[in-house]
């Protein structure tokens, strides 16, 4: 789940640059529609028509074109570009027009009616086809709905971006910690073991109340104890040395289990379950629980549940504090009961 939100994110923002890229380099050609001066006395049944070229744009515009209606005839009289070439038909060429340029065009319009705005038939470039607007106002007013129309793009994908961002870290980061954060070993100091509880007094095979807690000194050894981030690692070793089925079945807590700052999910396990089936045979594996440096009380502990050859499940708790004075304080109150 955390990995296909990291993906979506990932081609959403994708997706919003390369938008933001277009607008920002969007071809932007333009004709304003033509200022007519209906009487002229440079020819009969004609009018001067003055159309105006705009590039608007970021990049040039090559191999300009405008065409006009060929019901007319045409004859450029003044341009504010040289290199323009216009036929009487109707078609007005330009090699180029730089970005942000304007190209003024006068003409001299013969025929039986008015010269006007449908008359322009289309503007078009070597990669664009531009359009034809009214009046110069409208070629303006374009610029700051590009502008108000990315930053709302990017307000959305910021804030969907952190959304994003929170959401991975709550999901992935606990896990992406366990490789990237080193190992700092902490002391191990000896663990308070506290009373077996539905543990009979003498119970099947002769085992008494204290037999059965010499079973779980022996059976059990935690051979490291480290932490890396906001969790607390136990490496954990089971060893049956008797001629008797043993099941065990632990959980490792913390004080600090029940934060409301605790991450989404752990790294591992906290639970584990395991079946010693006969003298010899061990398992080796690792609990953890969530227990930041921070927290004011240091201590964990693992609820451990123990079957003698299929009989009552008996349990007990091993309480492990990471403070020596608090060990030893455990202790010594473990051996006075």
């Amino acid at each position: 789940m955390a990995t296909l939100l990291s993906i979506l994110a990932a081609l959403f923002i994708a997706l919003i640059t390369w938008y933001a890229r277009q607008q920002f380099l969007k071809r932007r050609l333009y004709c304003v529609a033509p200022h007519v001066f209906e009487y002229s006395q440079l020819a009969k049944q004609s009018s001067v028509a003055f159309i105006q070229l705009q590039n608007a744009g970021r990049q040039v515009e090559d191999d300009v074109e405008l065409c006009l209606s060929p019901t007319f005839h045409y004859e450029l009289i003044a341009s504010t570009a040289t290199e323009v070439a216009a036929e009487s038909s109707g078609t007005v060429r330009l090699s180029r027009l730089r970005n942000g340029e304007q190209v003024g065009l006068l003409f001299l319009v013969e025929g039986a009616s008015s010269f006007r705005r449908d008359q322009i038939l289309s503007i078009k470039s070597k990669d664009a086809t531009g359009k034809i607007v009214t009046s110069a106002a409208e070629i303006g007013a374009s610029t700051p709905k590009v502008l108000g129309v990315l930053l709302a793009v990017f307000l959305i994908s910021g804030l969907i971006a952190n959304i994003a961002f929170e959401m991975a870290k709550d999901l992935i980061w606990p896990t992406v910690r366990d490789y990237v954060t080193p190992a700092n070993e902490i002391a191990l100091y000896p663990a308070c073991i506290s009373s077996l509880s539905n543990a009979p007094e003498k119970g099947k095979n002769a085992l008494t109340h204290d037999d059965l807690k010499q079973i779980v000194v022996a059976t059990q050894k935690i051979s490291r104890l480290y932490r890396r981030g906001d969790f607390v690692y136990a490496d954990i070793e089971l060893l049956n040395p008797i001629d008797i089925r043993l099941e065990y079945r632990m959980d490792m807590k913390s004080t600090a289990a029940d934060s409301l700052n605790r991450p989404f999910s752990d790294p591992v396990d906290s639970i584990y379950g395991v079946i010693l089936l006969s003298k010899g045979s061990s398992r080796k594996f690792t609990l953890a629980a969530y227990l930041p440096a921070s927290e004011r009380d240091q201590l964990f502990w693992i609820d451990s549940h123990l079957k003698v050859d299929g009989g009552l499940w008996i349990n007990y708790e091993q309480r492990m504090y990471l403070d020596k004075a608090q060990a030893d304080a455990c202790l010594a109150r473990s051996s006075e009961k």
